[in-house]
C-alpha cells in the first residue's frame, strides 16, 4: 500500500513538471483546470491512502479516481486505459507505470511544441517571439501580396511634341527601347507599406486622416519607397519603364486621349486641361483603382499620388537608348503622373518632376516593378 501511495504521488509530480514544460499548450484553459483539480484529488487521496486499510475500499477509490480522470475526454480515455482489466492483480502496478510513462512522453512532446508566451519589440526595431520552452526568433512577418501586371517590350517615343500644350522644356523626345518588365497594378497602398513597417520597425507614415487600408501609402520619401521596394524583392520603375507603362501605346497628352476629367482620374478639378471643363476637387487620396485603368491594365497613371521614379532627374539624352535608368548621380529623384491636389496639366503622361530623396509629402507615393 504504501507504494501505490508513493507511485501517485509521483503521478501528481510528473503532472505539475509537465505542466511546466508546456503541456498547458495541449489544453484549453477549462481542460487545464480540470487536469491541475484531478492533481490535486489524487494528493488528497494519496494522503489519505495510509488511513485506509482495506484493499476493497482502496480499489474503490482508485476505480473512483480513474473514472473522473475520464472527464478530459479522448485525452483522459487513453491515459486511464492501461488500469482496465483486472485491477485487483499485479497488473495494476504495471498499468500504473505506464500511465506513468505516458505522462513522460507527452511532456517530451509538449516540450518540441512551444506555444507563443508574447511577442516583444527590441529597441532596434525587430520583435522577437518569446515561447513557452525559453526560446525566441525573430517574428517573421507575412509580406503583403502585390497585383502584377506584366508590360510588354517594345519601342516608344519618350517625351511630348513641341506641339503639346503646356509641355515643359525638359520633354525633349528620343527613342527608347525598353525589355519586358511587371509593374504593380496599383500605387503601393498603406495597408501594403504598415506591414513593411510593422516588420522592420519603422516608423507608420500619417495617412492626414484620410484613411489607411486600400488608399496609396503617403507621406514616404524615395529612401522609404526604395527600402519598401528591396524588402519585396523588387525595384522602383526606371522613368522610361514609367512613361511607356503609362502611355500603353498612346501618344496622346494621356492615356485617356488629348484630355482629363475628374471622371477619370483625381486631380485638382478647378484647374482642367487646354481650357475644359471644370470638374470635382476632392482635396485628398482616394483608393487606389477608383477609375478605369488604361490599355495595360494599370490603374491611377494620373493623378491621385506623385510616384517615386528610380532615376536621378537630368536631362534627356537626345539619341535612341535601350533601358535607360537615367544619370548616374543628382540632386533629385524623379516622380511622375501629378496628384491629387495639382492641375490636369501635371498629371500629362511626358510631364516630370523631380524631389529631394528625403522628401516627404502628402501627395507623394509609389508602386513597384518585378523582377522576375
Amino acid at each position: 500500500m504504501a507504494q501505490l501511495q508513493r507511485v501517485l504521488k509521483y503521478l501528481v509530480m510528473f503532472a505539475v513538471v509537465f505542466h511546466v514544460l508546456g503541456i498547458r499548450g495541449m489544453f484549453t484553459p477549462t481542460k487545464m483546470e480540470k487536469l491541475l483539480l484531478n492533481g490535486r484529488m489524487v494528493a488528497n487521496f494519496a494522503t489519505s491512502m495510509s488511513k485506509v486499510r482495506h484493499t476493497k475500499a482502496s480499489m474503490k477509490t482508485v476505480k473512483l479516481i480513474i473514472l473522473h480522470f475520464k472527464h478530459f475526454g479522448r485525452v483522459g480515455k487513453f491515459l486511464t486505459l492501461p488500469f482496465f482489466g483486472d485491477l485487483k492483480t499485479n497488473n495494476m502496478r504495471k498499468g500504473i507505470f505506464t500511465t506513468i510513462a505516458l505522462f513522460a512522453t507527452i511532456g517530451l512532446w509538449a516540450q518540441t511544441q512551444p506555444t507563443v508566451i508574447q511577442d516583444v519589440k527590441l529597441n532596434s526595431g525587430k520583435t522577437i517571439t518569446i515561447y513557452s520552452n525559453g526560446t525566441w526568433k525573430n517574428k517573421v512577418f507575412k509580406k503583403p501580396s502585390i497585383a502584377w501586371v506584366s508590360i510588354p517590350a517594345g519601342t516608344f517615343t519618350m517625351g511630348s511634341p513641341t506641339s503639346e500644350v503646356n509641355r515643359n522644356d525638359d520633354e525633349t523626345q528620343h527613342q527608347v527601347t525598353l525589355s519586358a518588365f511587371k509593374m504593380s497594378k496599383y500605387e503601393i497602398t498603406f495597408e501594403q507599406y504598415d506591414a513593411f513597417c510593422e516588420a522592420t520597425g519603422r516608423e507608420k507614415p500619417s495617412d492626414e486622416g484620410w484613411g489607411r487600408g486600400n488608399r496609396p501609402v503617403i507621406n514616404v520619401s524615395w529612401d522609404d519607397a526604395n527600402a519598401f521596394a528591396e524588402w519585396m524583392g523588387c525595384r522602383l520603375p526606371t522613368e522610361a519603364e514609367w512613361e511607356y507603362a503609362c502611355r500603353a501605346g498612346t501618344t496622346t497628352p494621356f492615356n485617356t486621349g488629348n484630355n482629363l476629367t475628374t471622371a477619370q482620374a483625381n486631380y485638382n478639378g478647378n484647374n482642367p486641361y487646354n481650357n475644359n471643363a471644370k470638374g470635382i476637387y476632392r482635396e485628398k487620396t482616394l483608393p487606389v483603382g477608383s477609375f478605369a485603368a488604361n490599355a495595360y491594365g494599370l490603374f491611377d497613371m494620373h493623378g491621385n499620388v506623385w510616384e517615386w521614379c528610380s532615376d536621378w532627374y537630368g536631362d534627356y539624352s537626345t539619341s535612341a537608348q535601350t533601358n535607360p535608368k537615367g544619370p548616374s548621380s543628382g540632386w533629385y529623384r524623379v516622380s511622375r503622373g501629378g496628384s491629387w491636389d495639382l492641375s490636369a496639366n501635371r498629371c500629362r503622361t511626358a510631364d516630370r518632376n523631380g524631389n529631394t530623396p528625403g522628401n516627404r509629402f502628402n501627395s507623394l507615393g509609389f508602386r513597384l516593378v518585378s523582377p522576375k
